[in-house]
């Protein structure tokens, strides 16, 4: 099969970093269907809108009603460093584990998922890109 698949919900789930803010895509607009509209992923609490064209913002529709989160912001991008490595390598749920948390700040980890919910993520993913398992013994 092929690893380079994309997941039935990524793009639902497509997230976007801009000045230390969160955002996730909402919708094209009605007006200008290249331009497509992404909300603050705090949208309960929060307004903050942004107009994206080609990968670039192009406006800031409203502020938001907090601050940003960086070490949020950094919590994402590990997270998405660890479903990369767990696709496309060979190595141990711990050995991943360890990597990834070797270059990270003490905020960052704070924002990070829980220990087990990282390793059932790892798990998740080999078994979507159809990865061998990890063998149990050498003989």
């Amino acid at each position: 099969m092929d690893s380079e698949r994309k997941r039935p919900d990524g793009e639902r789930n497509a997230k976007m970093e801009d000045a230390g803010f969160i955002y996730v895509k909402d919708r094209p607009l009605k007006s200008d269907p290249e331009i497509l509209a992404w909300v603050c992923e705090r949208k309960r609490d929060c307004r903050g809108r942004i107009h994206v064209k080609n990968g670039e913002v192009i406006a800031n529709i409203t502020v938001h009603s907090h601050g940003p989160d960086l070490s949020r912001v950094n919590a994402l991008k590990t997270v998405k460093a660890v479903r990369d490595r767990a696709a496309s390598t060979q190595e141990s749920t711990q050995q991943i584990l360890g990597r990834i948390k070797e270059n990270i700040s003490e905020g960052t980890a704070a924002a990070l998922p829980s220990q087990p919910s990282l390793k059932r993520m790892i798990q998740r993913q080999r078994n979507w890109n159809d990865r061998p398992p990890l063998p149990v013994n050498l003989y």
